[in-house]
C-alpha cells in the first residue's frame, strides 16, 4: 500500500493536531482522531510509516505481523469449516485428521466438496478440495479440466455470510 501524508485545511470537526489524514491512491480519505497531549499520533504514524516504505526487508508486515490468531492455524481446516459453513453445515466441525484421511466429502441439495484436487493434480492453483454442483461427478470435474485455461474450472470461491 502506498499512501501520501497531508494535512486537511480548514477542518473544524477536530484539532488538527490531533488528527492523523492518510489520501489513498484511489483517492480515498482516512481521518484518525487522536486524544490530545498524547503520543499515539506520533506511534501509528511511526508504524504505517515502517510498513509502507521499510527500511529493511525484515520490516516488511508479513515478517512482524505475528503469529496467527486463529484458533487452528492448519489452512486446511479453516477451509473445510468454511466450506461446511457455505453448505450449511455449520455444525460439523474440521479435523487434521479428517483432511488426512478424505472424509470431507459433504453435500447440501445443490453442492458437494470433492476432494479431486486433494494432491493438487487436477489444478496447482486451487486449494486442495473444491466445491462443485452435486449433480457431476469427479471424474466429469477432471475431464471439464482439461478443457479449461491452466485446468481451471468454475468452482465456488466465495459466499456472503449472510446466504
Amino acid at each position: 500500500m502506498l499512501f501520501w501524508f497531508s494535512n486537511l485545511i480548514g477542518m473544524e470537526i477536530m484539532d488538527l493536531k490531533a488528527s492523523l489524514t492518510f489520501a489513498g491512491k484511489d483517492m480515498r480519505i482516512i481521518v484518525f482522531g487522536f486524544r490530545p497531549r498524547t503520543k499515539q499520533r506520533r506511534v501509528i504514524f511511526d508504524a504505517l510509516l515502517r510498513c509502507a516504505k521499510p527500511a529493511r526487508i525484515w520490516d516488511l508486515y508479513a515478517f512482524t505481523c505475528g503469529p496467527s490468531k486463529f484458533s487452528k492455524p492448519n489452512s486446511k481446516v479453516r477451509l473445510l469449516n468454511e466450506y461446511f459453513r457455505l453448505l450449511g453445515k455449520g455444525s460439523h466441525c474440521a479435523s487434521v485428521s479428517m483432511v488426512e484421511e478424505g472424509s470431507f466429502t459433504l453435500s447440501n441439495d445443490l453442492w458437494r466438496i470433492s476432494n479431486t484436487n486433494s494432491n493438487y493434480t487436477v489444478c496447482s492453483s486451487y486449494p486442495f478440495a473444491l466445491i462443485v454442483p452435486k449433480s457431476i461427478s469427479d471424474e466429469e470435474v477432471i475431464q471439464a479440466s482439461t478443457f479449461r485455461a491452466r485446468y481451471r474450472i468454475p468452482v465456488v470461491s466465495w459466499c456472503h455470510p449472510g446466504m
